[in-house]
């Protein structure tokens, strides 16, 4: 199973029968015009899992971006920092 996505859901979600259900939507097997081939990294394209394993992936830099008092809006893998110079974002990145 993909080591990153496999890892964080079991450390941030108590129900592991929630953490048990995204184990299998990353491990699974998918039919390439006939033939079978187990998948144990990443998500499908489109999958509603999405939006979560992306909150969960992305939590450190959020966790990050607060320690240092940054203050950014993020909407999955796009976002904006909001500093009042440049010479500030630098010194704190």
């Amino acid at each position: 199973m993909d080591q990153v996505l496999g890892s964080r859901p079991r450390r941030l979600i108590p129900d592991a029968g929630v953490v048990d259900l995204i184990e299998q939507y990353i491990q699974r097997t998918v039919n390439d015009g006939g033939l079978y081939e187990d998948v144990t990294r990443g998500i499908c394209l489109g999958c509603s899992l999405s939006p979560l394993m992306g909150a969960i992936y992305l939590r450190p830099i959020d966790e990050a971006m607060e320690a240092n008092g940054l203050f950014y809006a993020r909407f999955m893998d796009d976002w904006v920092i909001l500093v009042r110079c440049p010479q500030f974002l630098y010194h704190e990145l």
